[in-house]
C-alpha cells in the first residue's frame, strides 16, 4: 500500500490537493460499519442548523430531528391502516410526530398527548433537535442510530475511508419509512451481497478473476431472503424501487425494507416505496413474519463490487457528465430518489470527492480530492475542490482505468494510520476549524 499527494492548477489559477492510495490487491478491500455514536446526531443536526436550513431558510418550515434510544418506549409493532404493520420503532415514532405536530403562524402546536410526551422526553434528553425556517409548516426527519466516526471506528487498520452515500438531506425522506442516515448502494465481498444495487446507477464490479468493469447494475438483478424465502423479480415477486415506481401495485402483500431489515408489512398494496429503500410485492395475500432480518442472495462471479455515484472513468474513457440516474430537485413531478441535491452541474460545479478505481494492472486505487472550507476558505492557499470534469481529468493523469465516485462532499476524508493527510472542507463557523462528519459505511484495509 503506497499514498502519494499531488497537487494540480485549474485553469482558472485554483489548485487542488489529492491523495493517491495504491493497493496490491482487491482482497484487501473490506467493508467497514462504524461504531455507532450519539456525538453523530449533534453533529447531523448542527449541519443542519448552521448550514442547510440556514442557507435554504425560503424552502423550510420548522424541521424536527430525532433520534430513538433503546430505553424511550414507543409502542411498536403498530397496527396502521394507513402504513401496514409498522415494525420498526423509528418508523412508529415518526408517524406519531407526523399526525401529532403541526405548525401554526410560527407556533408549534400539539394533536395528541403521546406526541407531546415523546417530544418533551426525548429533547429534554438531547435527542431531539429543532431549526426553524421561514414557511409555516413541519418536516419530520427521523435519524437511524447508526452511524459513527471513521476516526473513532477500526482504530488498528492501516487505511479507512468513507463509501457509500446515505440518506442525508431532507427530500431524501418522502415516506414515514425513509430515516437519515441509512446507507444505500450494492456492496459485494465475495460473492456476498452485504447492501442491495438500487437506482440502477453505475457500479464498480471486480470478478473472481480480477477483472475489473464498470456497469449498471439494478435490484432486479439479485434475490430477496425473508423468513426462509427467496423471492425472485418476475418469477414470485416484484421487486419496487424508486425512481421506476412511486407506489408498489395493488393488491397482494408488501414487504417495506430498509437497508437489511422490515420495516413494515401492508396488505393490499399500494404502498408508498422508500426513497432510500425498497418493497418486495407478493401478489397474494401471505401471512406477516416475525424475523424482521433480510439477506439477500449471491452475485456469482463477483469478488468485490461497490455502488455508490457516477463512473469517472470507464475503459480509459473519461465521463464528464451524469450518466447514472439522479433526482433533480427542479423535477419534482418524478418520484424522489436520494442523494436528491447531487445532481449539479457536472462541469460548473465544485466539491471534495471521493474515487475508487483500478489502475492499468487492474489493482485498486483510492483517490480523495480536497474541497474548499465551508467556512474559511482561502483562495489561492486551500483546494478550490473539482468538478466531474477535472476529476476525471485527474484521475487519467493519476493512471486510472476504471472508476466511480464514493461518498464525496463533507463526508470525504481518508486515514492512513489514522491520520489525515488532507483537510476536510466542513468547519466550525467561527474557528474554521476542520468538523467530521458522521458515516454510515466505509472501506478499510487491516
Amino acid at each position: 500500500m503506497r499514498s502519494e499527494i499531488f497537487t494540480f492548477e485549474h485553469e482558472d489559477g485554483g489548485i487542488q490537493r489529492v491523495q493517491r492510495v495504491s493497493l496490491d490487491s482487491w482482497t484487501a478491500l473490506n467493508f467497514l460499519q462504524p461504531e455507532p455514536s450519539p456525538q453523530g446526531f449533534t453533529k447531523l443536526c448542527e449541519l443542519y442548523g448552521n448550514y442547510i436550513v440556514r442557507k435554504y431558510s425560503k424552502l423550510f418550515g420548522r424541521v424536527i430531528l430525532f433520534r430513538l434510544p433503546e430505553d424511550v418506549d414507543v409502542h411498536c409493532p403498530m397496527e396502521d391502516k394507513q402504513y401496514g404493520t409498522v415494525a420498526d420503532r423509528l418508523c412508529c415514532a415518526a408517524i406519531l410526530f407526523k399526525r401529532g405536530i403541526r405548525e401554526k403562524k410560527g407556533n408549534m402546536i400539539f394533536l395528541s398527548k403521546d406526541a407531546e410526551n415523546l417530544y418533551n422526553t426525548l429533547k429534554n434528553r438531547g435527542d431531539l433537535f429543532t431549526a426553524k425556517g421561514e414557511r409555516d409548516s413541519v418536516m419530520i426527519l427521523p435519524v437511524d442510530d447508526i452511524s459513527g466516526f471513521l476516526t473513532e471506528s477500526y482504530k488498528e487498520v492501516k487505511l479507512k475511508a468513507n463509501a457509500s452515500f446515505f440518506v442525508m438531506d431532507p427530500t431524501d425522506c418522502s415516506t414515514v419509512y425513509d430515516a437519515v442516515g441509512t446507507p444505500f448502494g450494492l456492496c459485494v465481498k465475495d460473492e456476498t451481497v452485504i447492501s442491495p444495487p438500487m437506482f440502477g446507477r453505475e457500479a464498480l464490479l471486480v470478478d473472481d478473476a480480477g477483472k475489473v468493469s464498470v456497469r449498471r447494475i439494478s435490484l432486479e438483478e439479485i434475490s430477496v431472503i425473508v423468513d426462509g424465502t427467496e423471492y425472485i423479480h418476475g418469477k414470485n415477486a416484484v421487486l419496487c424501487d424508486r425512481p421506476r415506481l412511486r407506489r408498489s401495485p395493488k393488491g397482494g402483500t408488501d414487504i417495506v425494507i430498509r437497508g437489511n431489515r422490515i420495516i413494515a408489512w401492508r396488505d393490499g398494496g399500494n404502498c408508498q416505496i422508500p426513497s432510500g429503500g425498497f418493497i418486495v410485492h407478493i401478489d397474494r395475500r401471505i401471512k406477516h413474519g416475525s424475523n424482521e432480518e433480510v439477506s439477500f442472495g449471491k452475485l456469482e462471479g463477483i469478488s468485490f463490487g461497490i455502488q455508490v455515484g457516477n463512473s469517472v472513468i470507464v475503459d480509459g474513457k473519461k465521463t464528464e457528465d451524469y450518466i447514472s440516474p439522479f433526482f433533480s430537485v427542479t423535477r419534482f413531478w418524478q418520484p424522489m430518489f436520494p442523494p436528491t441535491l447531487y445532481r449539479l452541474n457536472g462541469r460548473k460545479y465544485r466539491a471534495p470527492r471521493m474515487v475508487l478505481g483500478a489502475d492499468e494492472k487492474g489493482l485498486p486505487v483510492l483517490i480523495w480530492l480536497e474541497g474548499a472550507g465551508k467556512f474559511g476558505y482561502k483562495e489561492g492557499e486551500d483546494s478550490t475542490g473539482a468538478t466531474l470534469e477535472e476529476t476525471a481529468d485527474i484521475c487519467e493523469k493519476l493512471g486510472v482505468k476504471n472508476a466511480v465516485h464514493l461518498d464525496g462532499g463533507g463526508s470525504a476524508q481518508i486515514l492512513m494510520d489514522g491520520k489525515r493527510e488532507l483537510r476536510l472542507s466542513d468547519r466550525d463557523p467561527g474557528t474554521y476549524a476542520e468538523q467530521e462528519r458522521a458515516i454510515a459505511r466505509g472501506l478499510y484495509v487491516v
